[in-house]
Order: C-alpha cells, then structure tokens, then sequence
C-alpha cells in the first residue's frame, strides 16, 4: 500500500511538470502556463524591492537581470520537480524498507524508470531552450519596431508631431498605412506578451520604452478620431481597439486594476488640446467638431489606453537615476 501510495504521488508530479512544460512550451495560445505568469511575477516584484536598496547603477543591473533569472528558475523548477516525480516512482518500484527507511534495489523496472528520468530531463531542456529562442524572437520584433520609429515617438507630444507630419507629406492613406503598421505591431505585442509574460517585465533595450510608444501612437489615431471621425482612416479605429485590448489585458496580467477614469493626462500635462488640435488642423486634418466635443472625445478613447501603458511602462521600465 505505502508502494503504491509513493508510486502514485510520484506519477502525478510527473504527469504535472510536463503538463505545465507542454502549456508554457509548445502548445500555442494566447494564455501561458502558471508557471511561467508566477515566476516572471515572484522575479521581477524581488528584484524590484532588492533594486530600491541599491545604488543607481546595480537598481538597474538587478532590475535587467529579472527577467533572464525568472526563465532559469522555471527551468530549474522543472527540473527539480521532475527530480522528485522520478525519485519517488523509484523508490515505489525498486524500494525495499528496512528499519522505516526506504533502501532501493535497482531492479529492472528501477533502471528503466531512471532512464526515463534522464529522457524526461534532456526533453525538458530542450523544450526550454526553444522557449527562449522563440521568447528572444518577439523581443527583437518588439525591440526592432522602436528602434526604426524612435525618432518620431521619443515623447508623449510626438503624437501631435506625427499627425501633422504624415500629413503635410503625405496623405489620408500614407496616415492609414502608418496606423496599420502599428496595429500590426500591437497585435504582435498582445499575442507573444500573453504567451511568454516575462516580455512584460522585460525593459526595452533604449528609450523610449514600448508603452510609450504604443500610446504616443495610439494619440495620434485619437487625436484623428476625436477631430474628424468622419475623414479618420480605417486602421486609425483597428490601432486604438487592438492597442486597447492589448494594454487592459497585458495591465491584469501584472496584477493593475484601475478605476473607471473621464480624464487621462498621462504624459500630456503641459501640452493644451487646443493647440494640439489646432496644430491638425493647419497641416490640413478637417475639423468635423469644435474643440470642446473633440476634448471629450479625445478623452473618451485615451482613458482606454493611456493610463494602463503608464503603468505597464513604470513597472517594465524603471530607469533610476544615479
């Protein structure tokens, strides 16, 4: 009875690390494993508390290192439960007890549970090993996107920049086009930070970070949305809804819940509406409202994304001066 006891609880431990490797590893969704959502969690809520005790320099040498740590302890945790798992099963099918204490004769079945056991290790390592590569993947692709627009998103007040700009060189589908290539983008960050949460806590490599981006963009397709719903390119409605959604869900996942807001003025405190707005105007955006309904408006889409991408941005990307 105490064999089949120990045997039993040894094939469920099994039977659950490989569950969660499968999840976390190879199974494709848009949700990952425990795992994976509570190591990044344990990791990054550490290494912040340890990083507000150090100096500039090691805050951010420790606030780097975060992330890489998490994945080598979900790997190790696997590993180590597989351990025990396997260790356990061994016991049960080659263990004699003398005097309380289990001594194992390696048997046949012993043998071929051990070799299991190495088996079970070499797949388990091999799986993560395509994890990272797949994790480093949808960083360079969220990283590259930056990198090739950080010049014109540096601040949150580029939004006003970049509307103007696109168009007095360009047109209504030159503004579509732009919004399309971040909506993609966006879609790319909603999928690959759902199935490896460590990319939420992982900074950016420069400035500005990633939520700051996505919103000085995502002001952009609202400030054209606000002043001229009517004129506003199709992909102007498509970046805001899946920017939304993407920000909210990324936000619950590192454990923010806001209240319902009216107003969001999250990096755009000294900029006055209507001087953004009149700015669209002049370089040729057509007012389809007076400033006050396009205020509310403004407002109306921003407090969907803006405050949720501060956050995200504060917890991802604390930079801490010397």
């Amino acid at each position: 009875m105490l064999d089949l006891v120990i045997a039993t609880c040894g094939f469920v431990v099994v039977v659950l690390v490989w569950m969660s490797v499968l999840r976390t590893t190879l199974i494709p969704r848009r949700s990952s494993s425990r795992m994976a959502r509570w190591t990044a969690r344990a990791c990054a809520t550490g290494g912040a508390a340890l990083a507000s005790r150090l100096p500039g320099r090691l805050r951010n040498w420790v606030l780097d290192l975060c992330v890489p740590v998490s994945l080598f302890v979900m790997a190790a945790g696997w590993l180590s439960a597989l351990a025990v798992g396997f260790a356990l099963l061994v016991v049960a099918v080659g263990g004699t007890w003398s005097g309380g204490s289990p001594v194992v004769d390696m048997n046949g079945a012993a043998v071929a549970v051990t070799v299991a056991a190495g088996a079970s290790a070499v797949l388990v390592a091999a799986a993560f090993a395509a994890y990272l590569v797949h994790f480093m993947d949808a960083y360079g692709r969220r990283e590259g996107m930056i990198a090739r627009w950080a010049t014109q998103v540096q601040r949150v007040t580029d939004a006003d920049v970049l509307v103007a700009s696109h168009l007095r060189s360009g047109s209504r589908d030159s503004l579509d086009s732009y919004f399309a290539q971040w909506a993609g983008w966006l879609a790319d960050i909603y999928n690959s930070h759902n199935s490896y949460p460590g990319l939420v806590y992982l900074r950016s490599a420069g400035q500005p970070g990633w939520p700051r981006a996505a919103m000085t963009v995502m002001d952009a397709a609202a400030l054209v949305e606000a002043v001229a719903p009517r004129w506003a390119p199709l992909h102007a409605r498509v970046l805001l809804n899946i920017g939304s959604c993407c920000l909210q869900c990324l936000a619950r996942r590192v454990g923010i819940e806001l209240p319902v807001m009216t107003v969001s003025l999250q990096g755009r405190e000294e900029r006055a509406f209507g001087d953004t707005m009149q700015l669209a105007i002049d370089s040729g955006l057509p007012a389809e409202r007076d400033i006050d309904h396009a205020w509310m408006a403004f407002q109306e889409i921003r407090v969907r994304y803006a405050p949720y991408a501060a956050l995200i941005g504060s917890r991802a990307d604390q930079h801490v001066n010397d």
